[in-house]
Formats: structure tokens, sequence, C-alpha cells
């Protein structure tokens, strides 16, 4: 049977060799490095000391990071601000970190475009002539899923309905 480690038992070597490992297949927050470590079995002092490492190298920055991040899921998902922040929080990005990069990766006309194109998707999938209500809530907990803001929510739903009645 394999001798398990004791939580301090990976030397800041071998922390620094693993995350560089990480670092070579994909981009990691310091927060997603520092809790890889912490389950390979380091100990407080080596995490410290291999995200100093690492950010004196240039190798980890969460700015960079968390920009890289939200662009990639801007580009290649339909998701809302509110769910672009809860993944880099996630990802260990501090909260008010996040909603800065958020806010600068996706303008708020963007963001009316993209929940618009999501509601017309999810309008079209929900079956014709099913009750207002019916189709208003679905419509709703789609979006909120989907992690659009609550009043721009309730503005689409307004517009979408006003069409449909037309």
């Amino acid at each position: 049977m394999a001798r398990q480690r004791e939580s301090s038992d990976l030397s800041v070597r071998e922390g620094m060799q693993k995350a560089l490992g990480w670092l070579a297949r994909r981009s990691f927050s310091s927060g997603e490095i520092a809790l890889r470590l912490r389950s390979a079995g380091a100990g407080e002092a080596t995490v410290t000391a291999v995200l100093a490492w690492l950010g004196e190298r240039g190798y980890v920055d969460d700015g960079r990071f968390a920009r890289s991040y939200a662009l990639y899921r801007k580009e290649t998902t339909l998701l809302g601000s509110l769910r672009l922040v809860l993944d880099l929080v996630r990802r260990g990005i501090a909260a008010a970190e996040a909603r800065e990069v958020v806010r600068e990766v996706l303008a708020p006309e963007e963001e009316y475009a993209r929940a618009r194109q999501v509601a017309i998707k999810k309008l079209r999938g929900l079956p014709p002539g099913d009750d207002l209500g019916y189709r208003r809530a679905k419509l709703g907990r789609h979006l909120q899923q989907k992690g659009f803001p609550l009043p721009l929510i309730y503005q689409l739903m307004a517009e979408m309905v006003a069409e449909d009645e037309r």
C-alpha cells in the first residue's frame, strides 16, 4: 500500500514542478493552483512560496487569466454577465476583480443582444399555444440560468410578450 503524504510533505521544489506541469497544459488562476497544490499534499508555506515564485516570473497573473477566460467564454458561449462572474469566482478570482473584468469584456448592449438571441431560441423550442404565463416563466428561468441580470430578463420578457401579441 502506498504511503500517504503528510500535509507538509510536498517540498517547494516539487510544488514548483507540479505547478509548471499544470501551466504547460493550460492557464490557471492562483486560486486553482493553490487548491491543486493543497490536494497534492503541500502545506500553506509551500503553497505561498510556489505562488510567489510563479507570480514573480509572470507564469501566474490572475488579471490576465480572468480577461482571457472571460473573453474565451464570451466567444464560445451565450452566457450573461452574472454567470461569467460566477465562473471566474469559482476559479479563484476575487469577486470585485471578476465583476470589473466582465464589465470590460461584455458591454451592456452586447449582453442585451446575447440575451435576446437566447430568448428567441428558447421561445422557438417551446410548443406553440402554451399558456402565456407558462412561456414567460420558462423563458425567465432559462435566462436566469444562463446568468443574465433580472432587470434585463424582465425587459426582454415584456418585449417578447408584446411581440407575441402582435
